[in-house]
């Protein structure tokens, strides 16, 4: 949870909470359908032809040629379910105190904004699947195309041009399918930084609201009128739900001339000091590191070619982390690349986006603070 939730919250006045505690139960009029069907409401219009009846979050028209029949309750029961709206619809422009109107607009675009983040974050770990299926299809195609390689360098095309023409022809088509599979990881990726967006501003608003709604606390200096109350109350009831969709690390950081430096911990076992690069694709170790957690990649073929920030193009070693933990933000099975090149890289390592992808990534330079924020809808 995140743990400066209460800290956020903290000082806003406890309301009563008897609403809340006694939920109201109503009666509406209820209209039969000559298709068997039935819609409960109240009707506030009818003529010879229609009847409109409001369902609490809106109103309907019904042509009288579609009803059977229509059984319609007492005045008081109305009330009661009027009431009852007022509380489920309280955002609603009908249920909102005047001096609450543009709080509850706020509200309900807050509301929009969650439905984007959770289908976005369907559709983002959707896509981060399709991403980790098409880079294990590539590590495949790359164990696939070294054999051709050394065999085509070892052929001379004078003395045996049909195994020659033949190794160059499956190296091709391989390079060809790594090819594709580069594009579509390269397209796939692309639309991570959409849905990225719509999760951040989702956490975005609920701050704004959260700030508009401790404005309101303080601006009203306890001089409320019991719908103004209520609406306060419920608001605030759903601001804290709302809070529960996240979970939040706060970590400390330091920058330097390398750029922001974060503690990790690999592999639940060494703790070293990594650079933020939102820049790179993987997370990058140098090979000290690497040896120190156990991983000696100096024997395999190199397969990856990394871009460092300068510019420099290095070769480097795919690994797979069993861990990276930030704080107390983890991941798993953490695609990463080993730099042998000593000279290439002066630091223990960078915290690159096959860790970062995971979460809404923010910088909070005034505490000095790297938050790692994750959807958990």
């Amino acid at each position: 949870m995140i743990s400066e939730k209460n800290a956020a919250l903290c000082g806003i006045a406890i309301l009563s909470s008897l609403f809340l505690c006694a939920p109201l139960v109503g009666f509406a009029d209820v209209i039969y359908l000559k298709n068997g069907r039935s819609l409960e409401g109240i009707v506030e219009k009818e003529d010879e032809n229609s009847v409109v009846v409001n369902i609490g979050a809106g109103t309907t028209t019904l042509y009288k040629t579609e009803i059977d029949h229509i059984q319609r309750d007492s005045t008081e029961e109305r009330k009661g379910l009027e009431k009852e709206w007022g509380m489920k619809y309280f955002a609603n422009p009908e249920f909102t105190p005047s001096r609450f109107q543009d709080l509850a607009a706020d509200f309900r675009r807050l509301e929009q904004s969650r439905l984007n983040a959770v289908k976005s974050k369907r559709e983002r770990d959707n896509v981060l699947s399709s991403i980790g299926r098409r880079e294990d299809d590539l590590e495949q195609l790359r164990q696939e195309i070294l054999p051709y390689n050394e065999k085509i360098g070892e052929i001379d095309p004078d003395e045996n041009v049909r195994a020659y023409n033949e190794a160059v022809s499956k190296y091709n088509s391989l390079a060809n399918q790594i090819q594709e599979k580069l594009e579509e990881v390269d397209d796939l990726k692309s639309q991570l930084q959409d849905f990225d967006k719509k999760i951040l501003a989702y956490s975005d608003n609920l701050n704004t609201v959260t700030s508009q709604f401790r404005q309101a606390l303080k601006e009203s200096k306890g001089k409320l009128t019991e719908k103004e109350q209520l609406f306060l109350q419920l608001l605030q009831v759903k601001i804290e739900q709302m809070r529960e969709d996240f979970t939040a690390v706060f970590v400390n950081y330091r920058q330097d001339e390398t750029g922001i430096v974060v503690n990790v911990l690999l592999n639940e076992t060494l703790s070293a000091d990594f650079v933020v690069d939102t820049g790179a694709t993987l997370v990058v170790l140098a090979e000290h590191i690497a040896n120190k957690i156990g991983i000696f990649p100096g024997k395999q073929e190199r397969l990856l070619s990394i871009t460092l920030g300068d510019g420099r193009e290095v070769d480097a070693y795919p690994v797979v982390l069993e861990s990276v933990k930030v704080g107390q933000a983890e991941v798993k099975n953490v695609r990463a690349a080993v730099l042998l090149d000593v000279e290439a890289m002066d630091i223990d390592g960078l915290l690159g986006m096959s860790f970062l992808e995971h979460f809404a990534v923010k910088i909070d330079g005034k505490s000095k603070k790297l938050i790692l924020e994750e959807l958990g809808l």
